[in-house]
């Protein structure tokens, strides 16, 4: 079992968020999607990156093997949040045989996310 976790401050990210180019490298079609419905929200975005660091640091820590554009951020019907990966980084994900699970919290400063990677068998 391995946990990630990620923090980080809006005023720091908002320059990030509002780039055109740090969306395209951080954010998929499908978020993309989702967050036209959502109007951009720098809140949304900041948590988004914060769970893919997360379950970047749940892998193992490192960046190497894993990348923000295989890994999705979505909601299911229900509005709950959930971790999607695709390409190499789905490839190394599953050779794990694991399960992912996240959970996001904010406050008026900052946004947190928490990825718990655990063994399918849980």
């Amino acid at each position: 079992m391995n946990i990630g976790i990620h923090s980080i401050d809006y005023a720091h990210f908002k320059k990030l968020a509002v780039n055109p180019k740090f969306r395209s490298k951080l954010l998929t079609s499908r978020e993309m999607k989702f967050l036209m419905g959502k109007g951009f929200s720098t809140r949304i975005i900041a948590e988004m990156y914060c769970a893919k660091i997360a379950f970047i640091k749940a892998m193992g820590g490192t960046v190497s093997g894993c990348r923000m554009d295989e890994i999705s951020v979505l909601q299911d019907w229900a509005g709950l949040s959930y971790i999607a990966v695709q390409g190499d980084t789905k490839i190394r994900f599953d050779a794990r045989k694991c399960k992912i699970t996240c959970s996001f919290t904010y406050s008026k400063l900052t946004a947190t996310a928490v990825v718990l990677i655990y063994p399918a068998g849980l």
